[in-house]
């Protein structure tokens, strides 16, 4: 009988030890959500690009030539436009609408951006711009003849405040 009472004890401390206490009840840890990826930007899309040589300036007066392009969104338009000679003094402008060269002459038309200066490749950025059309000025103010290329790029994106 001894043993019975004994092997009963033992149970009742085994299972109370098992069972442990009821004030500190374990809790699950909460799992952690997926941090969302971010969607792929959409890539730019090559609007125009090409090449053309553009002579040295008659005297007082830069040679300029110009594209037409148009963009079938909004968004971050980006050119780059490259040239032989580091010295060459190479004028970039992009306008707000489609501007002929006489417009563009006469100041009738408005800029989205413009580059009078700097290392080649010229690289310009116009954030914001609507979808339609727009033109590519280039000049060369000398002091040589040059092979300007151009390349305009669309990244989708921002709504339209170019305009």
């Amino acid at each position: 009988m001894l043993k019975t009472c004994l092997a009963g004890v033992c149970l009742v401390l085994a299972l109370f030890t098992a069972c442990g206490d009821d004030a500190n009840v374990t809790t699950p840890p909460t799992p952690v959500p997926p941090t969302p990826v971010p969607p792929t930007p959409t890539p730019p899309t090559l609007i125009i690009a090409g090449e053309r040589a553009v002579g040295a300036p008659h005297p007082g007066r830069a040679t300029l030539v110009s594209w037409d392009f148009t963009t079938p969104e909004a968004g971050t338009v980006d050119v780059t436009i490259s040239y032989l000679h580091d010295d060459s003094q190479i004028l970039v402008w992009v306008t707000n609408r489609v501007c002929s060269r006489w417009q563009f002459e006469r100041d009738e038309c408005f800029y989205l951006t413009k580059s009078l200066e700097g290392p080649r490749p010229r690289t310009l950025t116009v954030s914001g711009v609507e979808a339609g059309g727009y033109s590519l000025f280039v000049a060369n103010d000398g002091p040589h003849d040059e092979q300007i290329g151009y390349e305009v790029f669309l990244t989708p994106g921002a709504s339209g405040s170019g305009r």
